[in-house]
Formats: C-alpha cells, sequence, structure tokens
C-alpha cells in the first residue's frame, strides 16, 4: 500500500526493491526458474559484451529489475506523486492477459487481489495478481513463462502489475483472509474461494 503521509519519494522503498526483486517471496519453482533466467542472462552479458563478472552481474541485475520484476508497481509506491494508466487502459490490460493465459496450458487460473479485488481501485492502485499453475514440470515452465511475459507486457505498458506465480495453493494462503480473489481466467481452485470475473471488477 503506498504511503499518504507525504509526497516525498521513498528511496529507501525503492533500493530495496531493487535489491531482493521480490526474491524472498517467490516460491521454489518461481526461484529456481528466476535464478536460472538471471544466471543466463549474465553468461549472456559477460560474453557478448566482453565485461567483467561484477560489471555483468549489476548488468544483469537491473535488467532483470527492470523488465521482470514488477518495476512500474514498484515505482508506484516509491514514487508517491505518480498514478496507474488509468481505467480503461488497465481494464484492457486485464482482457488481454486473461485471453492470451489460455494459449498457457499449465495455467490453471489468474486470480486478482488488492484494491480491485475489494471495489476500492484507485488511480494510484497496483495490480495484485498470483498466477496458479500446475505441478508438473511442463505445467510450471508453461505458467512462469506466462508469468515472465506477463510482467514483460506490463513494463510496457506502464501498469503497476505486482504478480507472481505458484504451483501450489500453500502459496495463495499467504494472501490477506479478508480478500476474495477475482478469478479472470481458468477455474477458481476448489479449495480457494473466489468469484469469476465479470465487467463490474473495474
Amino acid at each position: 500500500m503506498k504511503s499518504r503521509i507525504s509526497n516525498r519519494i521513498e528511496w529507501l522503498a525503492l533500493i530495496r526493491n531493487f535489491l531482493h526483486q521480490g526474491i524472498t517471496y517467490m516460491n521454489y519453482s518461481e526461484l529456481i526458474f528466476r535464478v536460472i533466467l538471471a544466471g543466463s542472462l549474465v553468461f549472456c552479458v559477460h560474453y557478448g559484451f566482453n565485461i567483467g563478472v561484477l560489471a555483468s552481474l549489476v548488468v544483469s541485475h537491473f535488467v532483470m529489475w527492470l523488465i521482470f520484476s514488477n518495476f512500474w508497481a514498484a515505482i508506484l509506491f516509491g514514487i508517491p506523486s505518480l498514478t496507474n494508466p488509468g481505467r480503461t487502459r488497465t481494464k484492457a490490460f486485464l482482457v488481454t492477459l486473461a485471453n492470451y493465459s489460455r494459449f498457457f496450458k499449465g495455467v490453471e487460473c489468474v486470480l486478482i487481489y488488492g484494491s480491485l479485488s475489494r471495489g476500492m481501485w484507485h488511480d494510484q492502485s497496483d495490480i495484485d495478481m498470483r498466477v496458479q499453475f500446475k505441478r508438473s514440470l511442463s505445467g510450471i515452465l508453461s505458467g512462469l513463462t506466462f508469468v515472465y511475459l506477463a510482467r514483460l507486457f506490463a513494463f510496457i505498458q506502464r501498469q503497476p502489475l505486482d504478480l507472481f506465480g505458484s504451483d501450489g495453493i500453500e502459496f495463495l494462503n499467504k494472501m490477506r483472509e479478508d480478500e476474495v480473489p477475482v478469478c479472470i481466467s481458468g477455474v477458481c481452485p476448489s479449495n480457494v474461494r473466489c468469484t469469476q470475473w465479470n465487467n463490474n471488477l473495474l
């Protein structure tokens, strides 16, 4: 939740987000996937641009933060004077993600939490999204591919997307108990209380 006390830039929050990039919140399957992706990027930067290992680590870490780490959500939180792209563009963004998620066979459902699910969305809200995917190697790879492409799409669209994926229901149980998630694609897990999407979400 964004601080309303002042319009000061939250430099400490931005630096902290840059350093950890949500890694401590990821489940094991996404953490392993991310380590492999980041390691591959370091390798490509190091040998492709012929720069030192430390410089390659810094460049790769910045690139991962920029396009694969819920960048605009962090920026929206850290700079209180900013706003999200607005109701029309946000709804179009959600429709696009919901439609494209159906091409990824490992994705079981896409759930919306936060202010959107509570009917309290406003121009400084982010989009709290969780993707549940099948607990199999193909399901994990398919689901995480969708998650990282969705983050890339959010970066391009300047959408403050707070997105994480999971292959287990335990991860969803970390969410707030007073929030009933909205399922915008797929079918709600049998042991998760949620509602199906309708045009009244935004």
